[in-house]
């Protein structure tokens, strides 16, 4: 009897295209760039922003301009290759019709969802918020591996006084931090990530309270007991989480971090997506971004649902990320 067509890798990967997660942040955010291999370069710059007014006659000669790439980075792409096993009973039932037929279909579609969820878009969205953080560290085959993004210390500042503190000057610290991302990158950071956890801080603070009270916009950043727009800075409150390797619930964005950046483009952050070989059924490969196969195992019988992409986060313009701690 024919191999259903729903288990083909091309009704698989057409599918798998459809899924959708808007629970993620920076997944959903961060512009991607395709790439052949699993080979990524890129360069990271420092944008150069000195005037030089030394200009030339009409027939004057040209004159040299400075080079701003710091450093050529290269690294290849990180891997995932899983697979799942589904009851026998299912490949019988999707060769049948009615009922049973439809459950089957469903019944694999959720697990290839899950597929894409847990190990697609939950690790893209995981490797982008450690990447904020000046470091990606992962284990290959048990291996780990680290990988420095190079986040200037002065990028990486501690408040000056604990914003836990009704009277601390929160205002100075934003309007400090917003400087230099500015110097830094050329660029005007506009949104601010942090967790449930300091939202009092603004709520409780005096000289934000003060501010709002003596400012034209203090009534249209005040929504829903939230504070949510201060020193030209959108506060975003997200309190997504995951289990790390230990099934500990862990947030994306930690206790008393706030994480300042520009408007999202590629030309400063960016996550490269690579081609991963998937077998045609006929002895061939095909080269693929994400791709699903399948495949029946005869010792027990099962039906194997096989899943491989492989990704890695970059950043061109390492000065673009303000990634604070509000406690010192």
């Amino acid at each position: 009897m024919d191999y259903p067509e729903i288990l083909t890798t091309r009704v698989l990967t057409a599918t798998a295209e459809l899924f959708k997660f808007p629970e993620f942040v920076l997944q959903n955010l961060v512009p991607s760039e395709s790439i052949e291999g699993d080979l990524a370069e890129w360069d990271i710059v420092e944008p150069n922003t000195q005037i030089d007014s030394d200009f030339v006659a009409r027939d004057g000669q040209s004159q040299p301009s400075t080079y701003n790439v710091v450093k050529h980075q290269t690294a290849n792409l990180i891997h995932t290759f899983k697979h799942k096993v589904i009851s026998p009973e299912h490949l019988e039932n999707l060769r049948g019709v009615g009922m049973r037929q439809r459950n089957s279909e469903q019944h694999i579609a959720r697990e290839q969802e899950d597929l894409v969820r847990r190990h697609g878009a939950l690790m893209d969205e995981w490797m982008l918020w450690e990447m904020l953080s000046g470091t990606l560290t992962i284990k290959i085959g048990g291996s780990e591996q680290s990988l420095d993004y190079g986040i200037p210390v002065a990028n990486r500042p501690t408040a000056a006084a604990d914003w836990a503190t009704a009277g601390t000057d929160i205002l100075s610290d934003i309007n400090d931090w917003k400087d230099v991302v500015i110097t830094g990158s050329s660029r005007v950071p506009v949104r601010a990530f942090f967790n449930s956890s300091m939202t009092p801080y603004f709520i409780n603070n005096t000289v934000i309270q003060n501010y709002l009270a003596n400012s034209a916009e203090g009534s249209r950043v005040v929504s829903e007991g939230m504070v949510s727009r201060l020193m030209g800075i959108n506060l975003i409150e997200w309190d997504g989480v995951y289990k790390n390797a230990a099934g500990t619930v862990t947030k994306f964005v930690p206790d008393q971090k706030f994480i300042m950046l520009p408007e999202f483009s590629a030309d400063w952050i960016k996550m490269f997506r690579g081609t991963v070989a998937i077998p045609g059924g006929d002895g061939t490969y095909q080269m693929v971004q994400q791709g699903f196969y399948t495949k029946v195992s005869y010792d027990p019988v099962a039906l194997l649902l096989y899943f491989k992409v492989c990704c890695l986060p970059a950043l061109t313009v390492p000065k673009c990320v303000l990634y604070a701690d509000v406690t010192p």
